[in-house]
């Protein structure tokens, strides 16, 4: 079969092919950008979730260990963090929820989480209230 195409065909058929094939890159390659983006998006977030859980979980924690402080020393100064933790810890639990809008399924666990801690710090409270009235 002979070739009917001049040697001006070819180079122009040649840079549309190679046109095509860099538009076909450039394509792939904003698709696999944008891909990484919101991968690192939600990595970010779910870091931030992550880290939040952690500070609610540490604020209890220092409710716990101030609270077991009082108990042993009957000092008013170690309520100082139970307090504090008293103060910020319905901040930590609104800050989770709002970070987990978008996903019903953590919304339901950080329900649960906040149900425990309050029976927690209910319990801390009424011994406290004990060892004020109680004594040791």
């Amino acid at each position: 079969m002979a070739n009917n195409w001049s040697v001006e065909k070819k180079i122009i058929g040649g840079f549309a092919l190679a046109m095509l094939a860099l538009i076909a890159m450039a394509g792939i390659a904003l698709y696999n950008t944008t891909q990484l983006v919101e991968s690192d998006r939600w990595v970010s977030h779910t870091h931030e979730v992550l880290a939040e859980v952690e500070a609610t979980f540490s604020t209890v924690q220092d409710a716990e260990t101030s609270q077991r402080g009082y108990l042993i020393t009957n000092d008013a100064l170690y309520l100082i963090p139970y307090n504090a933790a008293i103060a910020s810890i319905d901040k930590h639990i609104a800050y989770l929820r709002q970070l987990t809008l978008d996903n019903p399924r953590q919304q339901d666990r950080i329900a649960a989480l906040d149900t425990k801690i309050t029976e927690r710090l209910d319990m801390l409270k009424q011994v406290i209230a004990l060892r004020k009235t109680e004594g040791f």
